[in-house]
């Protein structure tokens, strides 16, 4: 497969990149698998994670400059393009991951979890099963 730039991702061999102008150096970046439906489930609870007061406000502006944007971008792909696998490797930063994963005991986005059939703690252990390397 060749080599795909979007404004937030660089799709290639069915992975979804950070592109490089976002990555920083000495910062640890790490591939997790995920379907489309789990994909879906993510953008729907970063949107949860977005609206929720009790998160910090450092948080809340990582999610409306970059994340909830870079996860839209790879859900509209996912769906738009048909040759994709069902199952695609997303890039996340260790910085945003540890974020991501105590958003997800939001109690907003316990119940949409489980309303869809998913268990919260099932994506916490997804999220916490990735392998950082340095970006350099």
């Amino acid at each position: 497969m060749s080599k795909k730039e979007y404004k937030f991702n660089t799709l290639e061999n069915n992975i979804f990149y950070i592109n490089k102008e976002f990555k920083k150096k000495g910062k640890e970046y790490g591939i997790l698998t995920l379907n489309k439906n789990q994909i879906n489930l993510l953008v729907e609870s970063l949107d949860l994670m977005a609206v929720y007061p009790m998160i910090s406000p450092g948080f809340s502006q990582k999610l409306e400059i970059f994340i909830t944007p870079r996860f839209l971008e790879i859900n509209e792909i996912i769906y738009a393009d048909k040759t994709l696998p069902d199952k695609v490797g997303i890039e996340f930063s260790k910085e945003n991951q540890k974020d991501i994963v105590k958003a997800f005991d939001l109690p907003t986005v316990i119940s949409r979890l489980k309303e869809k059939g998913y268990f919260h703690k099932d994506f916490i252990t997804l999220l916490k099963s990735i392998t950082f390397l340095k970006y350099k």
